[in-house]
């Protein structure tokens, strides 16, 4: 008599249940990895038109502002959220005092020594690429080193704008040698492949920027 199967048995039902599963997962993570790679686009550009806008910003107004970049406080900025920015790669907006420094100047109180104008977190996954330290940028700014040593300290470098319409470095302590510009490197912590990293240069004194993908690392 011919038996014919139909249907699954409980282990083939189980086996397609695992694949399906596994399938899921993978396409879910590079869904994430995806939409993380496009935040890092997005808040490289995102941070160069901030900065550019800051130099007619302090023309306009006639009065000196200051940015200041600040690396994510766990390294990868994995714990960026609303309630732990510390974890965000961070760009503060200062209007400083005459008594303000790089060196003292503490991301939990921005506020020492200067007006904060503004605060902005980068979304989450965004860190500073130390290892580019050292690192000549692109041309025509082959000139300028990322984390130039003389304008970063403990993972925060900063831009002075001037009222009169120039851009300037601030210097992380005694050494003030000539710099074409500063240059700082963002990655991000999933990622799809090396071009979503992204080099930020801004020159001197016009404030001229860049932003540049690069290969490396993270």
């Amino acid at each position: 008599m011919d038996r014919r199967r139909h249907g699954f048995t409980l282990v083939e039902a189980a086996i397609v249940i695992a694949v399906i599963a596994a399938l899921a997962a993978l396409a879910g993570s590079s869904f994430a990895a995806a939409k993380r790679n496009a935040n890092a686009a997005s808040a490289a550009f995102d941070l160069g038109l901030r900065l550019q806008a800051l130099k007619t910003q302090a023309l306009n107004e006639q009065r000196e502002l200051v940015a200041v970049l600040t690396n994510a406080a766990d390294g990868t900025g994995e714990g960026c959220g609303f309630f732990s920015e510390q974890n965000c790669v961070r760009l503060f907006v200062l209007e400083p005092e005459a008594g303000w420094s790089l060196a003292g100047f503490d991301p939990a109180s921005p506020a020492s020594q200067a007006a904060v104008v503004d605060t902005v977190a980068l979304p989450q996954g965004q860190f500073f690429d130390l290892g580019q330290a050292g690192v000549a940028a692109d041309a025509p700014f082959d000139q300028v080193k990322v984390f130039d040593p003389a304008v970063t300290t403990d993972g925060r470098l900063a831009i002075r704008f001037g009222a009169n319409g120039e851009v300037r470095p601030v210097y992380a302590g005694a050494s003030h040698p000539y710099l074409g510009g500063v240059a700082l490197a963002l990655a991000t912590s999933a990622e799809l492949g090396a071009g979503h990293r992204r080099r930020v240069v801004v020159s001197f004194p016009t404030g001229i920027l860049k932003t540049a993908t690069y290969q490396g690392t993270p």
